[in-house]
């Protein structure tokens, strides 16, 4: 065995990249292509809107639900139990004075169970498009979307090797956001998005 070097400036470190940066990261959300959620996107001008406003995000994890044992002569030995693998992401987007984020994620839940009882005529889902849930989306490809959480170097310009996508994902609560007239602060919309499963992939395939 090679003797360790307990150097910062001669061991092997030095020929590591830098260390990965929290705050240099992309979230695409990507809805399927034909479907209701796609044709929102479109109506606001593509899936770079939401990238824009995202201002912080998580990677997603996964575990084990419990586990089984099996006991023999006095040992015991363990097992993992079922995998689970669907679970919630947060995104933090800030807002901007078209409302955009607002009304992407009061529509998109609409899609999924339509709530407004439209009494002044003017609810968002009233764009043409005629966004409601219960009779255009009855499956679930027509109301979730891919998540992509992407990471780049230090000098912006390329990805790292992997990404993170989470599949069949949709805002499952939105945060209320609170007004003060005594405040200074921007506002922002907190999001807690429901996935079914995640993968590590390569960034090329993105």
């Amino acid at each position: 065995m090679a003797e360790n070097n307990m150097s910062v400036f001669t061991s092997v470190i030095n020929t590591l990249p830098d260390l990965a940066k929290n705050y240099l990261f992309q979230v695409i959300i990507v809805p399927e292509d034909g479907t209701p959620l796609a044709d929102l996107f479109k109506s606001i001008g593509g899936n770079d809107q939401f990238m824009l406003r995202c201002k912080s995000a998580t990677i997603p994890g996964k575990s084990f639900d419990g586990e089984f044992e099996t006991h023999y002569m006095g040992t015991k030995k363990t097992y993992p139990g079922k995998a689970k693998v669907d679970g919630e992401m947060s995104l933090k987007f800030d807002e901007f004075q078209d409302l955009i984020t607002s009304r992407m994620l009061h529509a998109w839940q609409n899609l999924i169970f339509e709530q407004s009882i439209n009494e002044d005529g003017g609810d968002v889902t009233s764009t043409g498009l005629q966004f409601s849930g219960g009779s255009i989306s009855n499956y679930l490809k027509d109301y979730t979307a891919k998540i992509q959480v992407v990471l780049y170097d230090s000098t912006k310009k390329k990805r790292l090797p992997y990404s993170w996508v989470c599949y069949q994902c949709w805002p499952n609560n939105v945060n209320e956001v609170s007004l003060d007239m005594a405040s200074q602060e921007k506002i922002e919309q907190t999001v807690t998005f429901k996935y079914n499963t995640s993968q590590m992939i390569t960034s090329e395939s993105i």
